[in-house]
Order: structure tokens, then sequence, then C-alpha cells
């Protein structure tokens, strides 16, 4: 073949290669799912034309479409996720009230908790190296946090009815406790002081007067190591300090608990039902979109270790997801009448009622290839035995029965009283 026509053969076998590129992508264009089309059409003119394009479509357009329980995640705000699921934390642990820098919650075992800070008041200033900063709201905190550097002292100001108090912290890595125990001789909690998590004396004060009563408060079903940096566990070592001390009656405390892992429901629900030892019990059932059901099981139940003649479990409007399938999962396995739920009063449209949340469906997260990740809706959740869904209802308290009123301010004194 002369030098001519090589050329001439390598431009065609170009040109071929050319047009069953654009062919194919042509074909795979034309002959692809209608939705799949007119997405790959939206997201074109997006990037062309939209004035308020962030460089997050992705981002944009899953958050803009899903239900308020299902998100997108960039790779590393899922890593982040991931870290947290864990029990592994990063700052200094305050949680504020929405909209406002009113003090919550403070977390266990953070860098807060360790300098003495108690929720109830208002931060009100950050103060490290060159001065003094006010905040008043909180994107400016987080503007100043984000500026101090980690590991290093800071003080933070914070409002309690009038009374200023300041206390030193820094942004640090730590574990988190899930788990909070009182007793009558004092208040205990998950401590790495030593170097690894234990259950420690935090306190000699305590809430509980009564010599039979265990009170525990779970903050939320996550914490996903299966050591005590996980909350399955935490509660395990404290259900053992339990029955240790010969304590008879439960307080489980799921008030401002959201919700978290099925794995982990199906770990610490296996202490709470009477459904016959070293038996895995279903716990909860999902019916997808197409019908389809998936069984959750509970792991191997060991209820009659601890001799429980008394269950009474706290719940408010916060308490949801994972907190409301625990209740059902143990009124439904309640052989004894033993368990009472009290439900703390709240105020919607103006109107007191007396309800959980409401979230009885699941989610489940798929993971993409560049680390990003969308969680999606995918199931609504029933309880095992009686086969009731609370989505979008809650658990609602009555005046008789096994679910009860409470007044939100008397509560833990309510139960108290019931124990007596």
């Amino acid at each position: 073949m002369n030098k001519k026509n090589k050329i001439i053969s390598i431009i065609v076998s170009v040109v071929i290669a050319v047009v069953a590129f654009f062919g194919g992508y042509v074909a795979r264009y034309y002959f692809a799912d209608d939705d799949v089309r007119a997405i790959r059409d939206l997201v074109e003119k997006y990037k062309k034309h939209y004035y308020y394009d962030d460089g997050n479509i992705v981002k944009d357009i899953s958050n803009a479409i899903l239900d308020e329980y299902s998100t997108y995640y960039t790779a590393e705000e899922f890593q982040e996720i991931l870290n947290g699921a864990q029990g592994n934390f990063k700052g200094i642990g305050l949680g504020f009230t929405i909209d406002s820098l009113y003090v919550a919650t403070v977390l266990g075992n953070s860098p807060c908790e360790k300098a003495g800070v108690k929720s109830g008041g208002t931060l009100t200033a950050i103060n490290f190296g060159s001065g003094d900063f006010p905040v008043k709201n909180i994107d400016e905190f987080t503007a100043v946090l984000n500026s101090v550097p980690d590991d290093k002292d800071f003080t933070i100001t914070i409002n309690y009815g009038g009374v200023l108090k300041e206390f030193t912290v820094a942004k640090k890595d730590y574990k988190r406790t899930y788990v909070h125990y009182y007793d009558n001789l004092g208040y205990y909690g998950f401590s790495d002081a030593s170097g690894e998590m234990q259950l420690v004396k935090l306190s000699d004060n305590s809430v509980i007067e009564n010599s039979s009563v265990g009170y525990i408060v779970y903050e939320s079903f996550n914490g996903t190591d299966n050591n005590l940096n996980g909350s399955a566990k935490q509660i395990e070592e404290v259900l053992n300090k339990f029955k240790l001390d010969g304590k008879k009656d439960i307080i489980f405390d799921l008030r401002d608990n959201g919700g978290g892992y099925m794995d982990i429901l199906s770990k610490v629900v296996s202490h709470f039902i009477d459904a016959g030892d070293n038996k895995k019990a279903l716990i909860s059932v999902a019916i997808d979109k197409y019908g389809e059901r998936e069984e959750f099981f509970s792991s191997k139940c060991d209820y009659s270790k601890y001799g429980f003649e008394n269950i009474i479990i706290l719940a408010n409007e916060n308490s949801a997801s994972a907190s409301e399938a625990f209740i059902g999962a143990v009124l439904d396995y309640d052989k004894n009448g033993i368990v009472k739920v009290l439900v703390s009063s709240s105020i919607s449209k103006g109107e007191k009622v007396y309800r959980t949340y409401g979230k009885g469906i699941m989610q489940n997260t798929f993971i993409n290839l560049d680390g990003s990740a969308v969680k999606l809706t995918t199931a609504e959740i029933f309880w095992p035995v009686s086969n009731v869904s609370i989505h979008k209802k809650g658990v609602i308290g009555e005046d008789s029965g096994k679910v009860l009123k409470v007044e939100k301010e008397n509560a833990l004194n309510y139960a108290l009283e019931l124990l007596k």
C-alpha cells in the first residue's frame, strides 16, 4: 500500500470510529428512558443558562425533587456521615434549637461537657486570640468557630437567665456518649479519660431516689461500633449495671431521640421484648412501593436476664423513626402487661397534643462511584405483631391504657409516681 492510500485508510478509520462513537451516543440518547433523556436535557440547559448555578447541580436537583427524609451527599459530606455514625466526632459538642443560639443539647463526653457546660442558656460570644467576638446567630457563630484552629483553647460565653458564664473549650476529636444512666446513688456516663470508653460515675447527684429504679436516657440509635464507642454496647453495659445492682424497674427515656439505624435498633430492643430467650424476634416490617415485604429481626433476646418488673418509656414530639419502632415492638411483645408509654404534651398548630413525631418510613443509602451517596425513602414501616403504621400520625397518648398522656414538665415525676 502506497503512502497516499495509507493516509486515506487512516482517515476513513478515524471517520468510522468517530461516527461509531457519536452513533452510539445518539442511539443511547434516543433509546434511553424518557425520564433519563429529559433529565439530560435539563442538565444541559441548567449548566448553560441558569443564573444561580453554584456548581452543585446534582445536589441541587436531587434535593429539589426528594422528600424531606431523603437527601444527596457529596463525597465529603458522606464521609462525615460515616464518621458520625461510628461515634467519631470533631468539634465542641453543642446542639442549638433551630434559628437560635439557645443551647438545647450538650453531647456526652464532648469538650463542652467536660468543661461543665449545661443546656438551657444562650451562647453570646467566643473569645480567642486577639479579642472577644459577639455572635448573634448560628451563621456568625459558625464563621467565628471555623476560624479557630483545632485543639486550641478558647472561651465561650453563655447567658443563663442573665448570669454570664465562661467556659474554656477546644475543637477536638471525641467519642460520643449516647447513653446516660441514673440510680439512687448517682449519675453515670461514658468517658474516654482513661484512654478508652468506660462507664463511670460522673456525679453523686441524681434525679432518682427509689432504690429499685434505673433511669436510662438514650439520645439516638447511632454509634455503629460494636464496642463501647457504639450506643448498642453502651445500652448493654448500663443494663448489666442495672442487673448487678438488683434494680427491678426501668425508665427508658426516648424524648428527643430522633432515631437512627435499624441494625442498632435490632440490638437494643432485644433486651426489652419478651419473645423467648436466645430467639430472634420479628421487630419491624417494611413494605415498598411494589408491595414487597422485608422483615427485620432482633438480635438474640435476653429479656428474662434483667428481671424487669416495670418498663416505662418516655416519649415526646421529637421521638421519631427507630424510637417509634422500638415503642411498637416493646408494646407488641408485652405479654405480662408491665409496659407503659408516657407521651409528653406539645403544641401543634396552636393546639395541645400528645403524640410522637410520626415517622414510619425507612431510608436506604446508595453509594455512587465517586464516593457521593443518595439517601432515599424506600418503604413504609409496620409494627411486628399489631401491623400498625404510625407514619404521619405518631404514637398517641390516651387518658387510660398502656400509652398515656402526660404534661411535658411532669413526665419523669409521673413515671416515678407510677413506680412507688
